[in-house]
């Protein structure tokens, strides 16, 4: 790493650059030399590799805006209705309207729920990513 004093502002231009390079599937490390090559060096590119993670990370917040999570919930509030019963679906709202939890339990747990009476319970709290989110699959 380069102790150079590098620009913290990444341009407009460059941000919609990153966008389109983040949309094709490109990663942040492959963009950063891209970027390299385009300006005779990473120290020649004004910005860090981190400041061009912030640009992807701000553009996949702007757009997994609400509508999206609701709509994926009545997606699958759809579905628990659709199956019969078969599929079992709940949520947790908090008071300012966020998902807060969210369980899903597919016909094949179900039966074994049924068969056996087990239930295993995971911890999702260890390890949390850099954005607080929690995923168990």
């Amino acid at each position: 790493m380069s102790l150079i004093k590098r620009e913290r502002h990444v341009t407009d231009a460059k941000k919609n650059l990153i966008k389109s390079f983040h949309v094709s599937g490109i990663v942040p490390r492959q963009q950063m030399n891209i970027f390299g090559k385009l300006h005779g060096g990473e120290e020649q590119v004004g910005f860090h590799a981190q400041h061009l993670r912030n640009v992807v990370r701000d553009f996949r917040k702007d757009n997994l805006g609400v509508n999206n999570a609701q709509a994926g919930l009545d997606l699958l509030h759809r579905l628990e209705e659709e199956s019969g019963g078969i599929i079992f679906i709940r949520t947790l709202i908090d008071e300012e309207g966020r998902l807060k939890c969210l369980l899903w339990v597919d016909p094949r747990s179900l039966l074994a729920y049924k068969n056996f009476g087990d239930v295993v319970a995971l911890d999702i709290t260890y390890r949390t990513n850099r954005y607080a989110m929690l995923f168990v699959s």
